[in-house]
Protein backbone atom coordinates (compact mmCIF):
# COMPACT_ATOMS: atom_id res chain seq x y z
CA UNK A 1 0.00 0.00 0.00
CA UNK A 2 1.09 3.31 -0.85
CA UNK A 3 0.43 6.94 -0.16
CA UNK A 4 2.55 9.31 -2.40
CA UNK A 5 6.04 8.50 -1.50
CA UNK A 6 5.55 6.82 1.40
CA UNK A 7 4.68 3.07 1.44
CA UNK A 8 3.12 1.17 4.07
CA UNK A 9 4.06 -2.49 4.55
CA UNK A 10 1.57 -4.66 5.71
CA UNK A 11 0.29 -8.18 5.47
CA UNK A 12 0.04 -11.60 6.99
CA UNK A 13 2.70 -13.96 6.81
CA UNK A 14 3.87 -17.28 9.34
CA UNK A 15 6.03 -16.53 12.65
CA UNK A 16 7.40 -18.67 15.36
CA UNK A 17 8.35 -22.33 14.36
CA UNK A 18 7.94 -24.27 17.74
CA UNK A 19 7.15 -27.65 18.50
CA UNK A 20 9.55 -28.84 15.52
CA UNK A 21 9.45 -32.95 15.85
CA UNK A 22 10.48 -35.66 13.02
CA UNK A 23 10.24 -32.91 10.15
CA UNK A 24 6.76 -31.40 11.49
CA UNK A 25 6.38 -27.75 13.13
CA UNK A 26 3.62 -25.61 14.47
CA UNK A 27 3.62 -21.88 13.54
CA UNK A 28 1.16 -18.88 13.46
CA UNK A 29 0.11 -16.37 10.63
CA UNK A 30 -0.21 -12.95 11.72
CA UNK A 31 -1.02 -9.48 10.71
CA UNK A 32 1.88 -7.83 9.79
CA UNK A 33 2.90 -4.04 10.20
CA UNK A 34 6.15 -3.85 8.93
CA UNK A 35 6.77 -7.44 9.26
CA UNK A 36 6.45 -7.10 12.94
CA UNK A 37 3.57 -9.43 14.30
CA UNK A 38 0.63 -7.36 15.38
CA UNK A 39 -2.70 -9.72 15.33
CA UNK A 40 -2.61 -13.23 15.57
CA UNK A 41 -4.66 -15.15 12.72
CA UNK A 42 -4.66 -19.03 12.11
CA UNK A 43 -1.94 -21.61 13.48
CA UNK A 44 -1.14 -24.73 11.21
CA UNK A 45 1.42 -27.80 11.22
CA UNK A 46 3.49 -27.87 8.53
CA UNK A 47 4.93 -31.20 7.74
CA UNK A 48 7.73 -32.27 5.22
CA UNK A 49 8.18 -35.81 4.54
CA UNK A 50 9.86 -36.98 1.31
CA UNK A 51 6.17 -36.82 -0.14
CA UNK A 52 6.33 -33.42 -0.25
CA UNK A 53 5.20 -30.79 2.70
CA UNK A 54 1.88 -31.06 4.12
CA UNK A 55 -0.19 -27.90 6.03
CA UNK A 56 -2.43 -28.94 8.60
CA UNK A 57 -5.08 -26.12 10.00
CA UNK A 58 -5.70 -25.73 13.66
CA UNK A 59 -7.06 -23.50 16.30
CA UNK A 60 -4.75 -20.56 17.54
CA UNK A 61 -1.75 -21.91 19.16
CA UNK A 62 -1.35 -19.78 21.99
CA UNK A 63 2.60 -20.76 23.14
CA UNK A 64 3.31 -20.42 19.23
CA UNK A 65 1.84 -16.42 19.55
CA UNK A 66 3.75 -16.19 23.10
CA UNK A 67 6.74 -17.41 21.57
CA UNK A 68 6.59 -14.84 19.08
CA UNK A 69 5.70 -12.21 20.95
CA UNK A 70 8.72 -13.31 23.36
CA UNK A 71 11.25 -13.84 20.40
CA UNK A 72 10.08 -11.11 18.28
CA UNK A 73 8.82 -8.03 20.25
CA UNK A 74 10.63 -9.38 23.27
CA UNK A 75 13.71 -8.99 21.58
CA UNK A 76 12.65 -5.25 20.39
CA UNK A 77 11.85 -4.04 24.03
CA UNK A 78 15.43 -5.68 25.01
CA UNK A 79 17.55 -3.80 22.50
CA UNK A 80 15.77 -0.74 23.72
CA UNK A 81 16.37 -1.82 27.41
CA UNK A 82 20.48 -1.91 26.30
CA UNK A 83 19.74 1.41 24.51
CA UNK A 84 18.64 3.07 27.69
CA UNK A 85 21.09 1.24 30.00
CA UNK A 86 24.04 3.12 27.55
CA UNK A 87 22.64 6.17 27.55
CA UNK A 88 22.44 6.01 31.90
CA UNK A 89 18.67 5.61 32.48
CA UNK A 90 17.51 4.02 36.08
CA UNK A 91 14.32 2.68 35.33
CA UNK A 92 12.83 1.35 32.21
CA UNK A 93 9.35 -0.91 31.65
CA UNK A 94 8.68 -2.34 35.16
CA UNK A 95 9.53 1.12 37.18
CA UNK A 96 12.63 -0.63 38.92
CA UNK A 97 16.18 -0.95 38.56
CA UNK A 98 16.57 -1.07 34.85
CA UNK A 99 19.08 -3.87 35.49
CA UNK A 100 15.43 -5.84 36.92
CA UNK A 101 14.21 -4.88 33.79
CA UNK A 102 17.03 -6.08 31.89
CA UNK A 103 17.43 -9.42 33.54
CA UNK A 104 13.44 -10.03 33.20
CA UNK A 105 13.51 -8.90 29.27
CA UNK A 106 16.75 -11.27 28.86
CA UNK A 107 14.19 -14.42 30.17
CA UNK A 108 11.65 -13.71 28.09
CA UNK A 109 14.25 -13.96 24.86
CA UNK A 110 15.38 -16.94 26.15
CA UNK A 111 12.16 -18.42 27.02
CA UNK A 112 10.80 -17.67 23.18
CA UNK A 113 14.08 -18.85 21.37
CA UNK A 114 14.55 -21.83 23.30
CA UNK A 115 12.26 -23.14 25.65
CA UNK A 116 8.74 -22.39 24.32
CA UNK A 117 6.72 -25.46 22.70
CA UNK A 118 9.51 -28.04 23.11
CA UNK A 119 8.50 -31.54 23.10
CA UNK A 120 8.60 -34.18 26.60
CA UNK A 121 9.89 -37.36 25.31
CA UNK A 122 6.58 -38.71 26.24
CA UNK A 123 4.56 -36.63 23.57
CA UNK A 124 6.90 -37.32 21.34
CA UNK A 125 6.29 -40.97 21.31
CA UNK A 126 2.62 -40.71 21.13
CA UNK A 127 2.77 -38.38 18.51
CA UNK A 128 4.68 -41.29 16.57
CA UNK A 129 1.71 -43.18 17.46
CA UNK A 130 -0.60 -40.82 16.07
CA UNK A 131 1.48 -40.86 12.81
CA UNK A 132 1.06 -44.30 12.04
CA UNK A 133 -2.66 -43.76 11.56
CA UNK A 134 -2.72 -39.93 9.83
CA UNK A 135 0.23 -39.82 7.95
CA UNK A 136 2.24 -37.16 10.17
CA UNK A 137 3.23 -36.93 13.36
CA UNK A 138 1.17 -34.09 14.49
CA UNK A 139 -1.11 -33.64 18.09
CA UNK A 140 -4.11 -35.04 16.92
CA UNK A 141 -6.04 -32.86 20.38
CA UNK A 142 -5.68 -29.87 17.73
CA UNK A 143 -7.84 -31.01 14.88
CA UNK A 144 -10.59 -29.28 13.58
CA UNK A 145 -14.11 -30.20 14.19
CA UNK A 146 -14.25 -31.26 10.33
CA UNK A 147 -10.66 -33.21 10.66
CA UNK A 148 -11.76 -34.70 14.21
CA UNK A 149 -14.79 -35.96 12.34
CA UNK A 150 -13.05 -37.47 9.63
CA UNK A 151 -10.26 -39.11 11.87
CA UNK A 152 -13.15 -40.70 14.14
CA UNK A 153 -14.33 -42.31 10.63
CA UNK A 154 -11.00 -43.83 9.55
CA UNK A 155 -10.14 -45.21 13.22
CA UNK A 156 -13.71 -46.45 13.66
CA UNK A 157 -12.69 -50.39 11.31
CA UNK A 158 -9.79 -50.73 13.64
CA UNK A 159 -11.86 -50.09 16.70
CA UNK A 160 -14.53 -52.50 15.82
CA UNK A 161 -12.76 -54.80 13.95
CA UNK A 162 -9.83 -55.73 16.82
CA UNK A 163 -12.35 -56.25 19.57
CA UNK A 164 -13.76 -59.17 17.43
CA UNK A 165 -10.83 -61.61 18.32
CA UNK A 166 -11.90 -61.03 22.33
CA UNK A 167 -14.99 -62.55 24.06
CA UNK A 168 -16.36 -60.71 27.16
CA UNK A 169 -19.11 -62.56 29.54
CA UNK A 170 -22.80 -61.24 29.15
CA UNK A 171 -21.71 -58.82 32.19
CA UNK A 172 -19.16 -56.87 30.20
CA UNK A 173 -21.21 -57.20 26.80
CA UNK A 174 -20.57 -53.90 25.19
CA UNK A 175 -21.09 -52.28 21.98
CA UNK A 176 -17.50 -51.86 20.23
CA UNK A 177 -18.22 -48.60 18.44
CA UNK A 178 -18.94 -47.09 21.32
CA UNK A 179 -17.39 -48.99 23.95
CA UNK A 180 -13.96 -48.63 22.43
CA UNK A 181 -12.33 -47.07 25.84
CA UNK A 182 -13.71 -49.68 28.13
CA UNK A 183 -12.30 -52.81 25.61
CA UNK A 184 -8.82 -50.57 25.50
CA UNK A 185 -8.88 -50.42 29.07
CA UNK A 186 -10.04 -54.48 29.62
CA UNK A 187 -6.64 -56.59 31.04
CA UNK A 188 -7.73 -59.38 28.05
CA UNK A 189 -7.29 -56.71 25.07
CA UNK A 190 -3.37 -56.41 24.57
CA UNK A 191 -3.27 -56.28 20.48
CA UNK A 192 -1.28 -53.57 19.72
CA UNK A 193 -2.91 -52.20 16.92
CA UNK A 194 -5.93 -51.50 18.75
CA UNK A 195 -4.69 -50.09 21.49
CA UNK A 196 -2.87 -47.56 19.38
CA UNK A 197 -6.02 -46.72 17.30
CA UNK A 198 -7.49 -46.07 21.27
CA UNK A 199 -5.13 -44.17 22.13
CA UNK A 200 -5.02 -41.55 19.32
CA UNK A 201 -9.04 -42.18 19.83
CA UNK A 202 -8.69 -40.62 23.50
CA UNK A 203 -6.33 -37.93 22.41
CA UNK A 204 -8.96 -36.74 19.31
CA UNK A 205 -12.00 -36.99 21.68
CA UNK A 206 -10.37 -35.37 25.34
CA UNK A 207 -10.72 -31.40 24.03
CA UNK A 208 -14.35 -32.08 22.50
CA UNK A 209 -15.50 -33.68 25.62
CA UNK A 210 -17.53 -32.05 28.06
CA UNK A 211 -15.50 -30.25 30.64
CA UNK A 212 -15.15 -31.81 34.44
CA UNK A 213 -15.46 -35.42 34.62
CA UNK A 214 -16.01 -36.36 31.30
CA UNK A 215 -12.69 -35.02 30.15
CA UNK A 216 -10.94 -35.88 33.07
CA UNK A 217 -12.06 -39.55 32.35
CA UNK A 218 -11.17 -39.22 28.90
CA UNK A 219 -7.75 -38.31 29.39
CA UNK A 220 -6.95 -40.77 32.18
CA UNK A 221 -7.96 -43.26 29.48
CA UNK A 222 -5.57 -42.13 27.21
CA UNK A 223 -2.96 -42.20 29.91
CA UNK A 224 -4.08 -45.57 30.78
CA UNK A 225 -4.20 -47.01 27.63
CA UNK A 226 -0.34 -45.42 26.97
CA UNK A 227 1.31 -47.34 29.95
CA UNK A 228 -0.35 -50.91 28.65
CA UNK A 229 1.27 -49.37 25.00
CA UNK A 230 4.74 -48.70 27.01
CA UNK A 231 4.85 -51.53 29.19
CA UNK A 232 3.84 -49.80 32.20
CA UNK A 233 1.40 -51.28 35.01
CA UNK A 234 -1.66 -52.71 33.55
CA UNK A 235 -4.83 -50.73 34.11
CA UNK A 236 -7.42 -52.59 35.67
CA UNK A 237 -10.17 -54.04 33.76
CA UNK A 238 -13.24 -52.21 32.15
CA UNK A 239 -13.67 -49.37 35.00
CA UNK A 240 -11.93 -45.84 34.51
CA UNK A 241 -10.83 -45.97 37.81
CA UNK A 242 -6.69 -45.25 38.04
CA UNK A 243 -4.88 -47.79 38.77
CA UNK A 244 -3.51 -47.72 42.23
Amino acid sequence: MAFGFFVIVSGERPYSSVERFDGCRVLTTFKHFYWLPVIPRHSFVRSETPSGVREIAIGIHWVSVLATCARIWGTIWLSACVIALLAGARSFVLGTTIWLDLVALCAVVLWGFVLAGRISPTSAAQRRVYARLTGAPVDVGRYSPAQAHDLREDLLPALVDGARPYRFDYRSAVDARLAWREIALHDEVRDRDYLEAALTRARLETPWSPRGVERRAMATAHERIWRKLSGSKAACPVCACPTP
